[in-house]
């Protein structure tokens, strides 16, 4: 039987520059967003299904609730990596080097802005660190560097 409350579920967006998961999701643009390199167990991701829901009765409630969105969420480009029944004893690990970049928001703070960049230092080889700027011409987001 599936139990909810015994999976691992990471949930992740295909674009860094989602204006709409910035705001939900990033802190209101003052948070951070990690990008890894599609290696290792993230290559076990996968894509989204938004649709309207219209299942059989053969269909397994897991499939529903880790494959399916409603098409109400379809502007969230998410891709999902699940572990199933059993995993959740064991710590799940994603090795650091499947970590490319770190993307800070437009809005973070001066003291987590420095923290998050001692951090990437230390790393060897050092993790790049770049921040969004929003472009108000063409109301997109851009990357610069530190």
């Amino acid at each position: 039987m599936f139990k909810y409350a015994e999976i691992r579920l990471y949930s992740m967006s295909k674009r860094w520059d989602n204006m709409a998961l910035w705001v939900a999701s990033g802190a209101n643009h003052a948070g951070y967003c990690l990008e890894f390199f599609n290696r290792g167990l993230l290559r076990l991701s996968r894509e989204v299904i938004y649709t309207r829901l219209h299942l059989n009765v053969e269909t397994p409630p897991e499939a529903v609730w880790i494959y399916y969105k409603s098409a109400d969420w379809q502007h969230e480009e998410e891709v999902r990596f699940f572990l199933p029944d059993g995993t959740i004893a064991q710590p799940m690990r994603i090795l650091p080097n499947l970590l490319s970049r770190v993307i800070l928001g437009k809005d973070m703070s001066a003291v987590d802005r420095k923290c998050i960049c001692r951090w990437a230092a230390r790393r060897d080889p050092p993790l790049k660190v770049v921040r969004i700027s929003h472009d108000p011409r063409s109301q997109r987001l851009t990357l610069k560097k530190l």
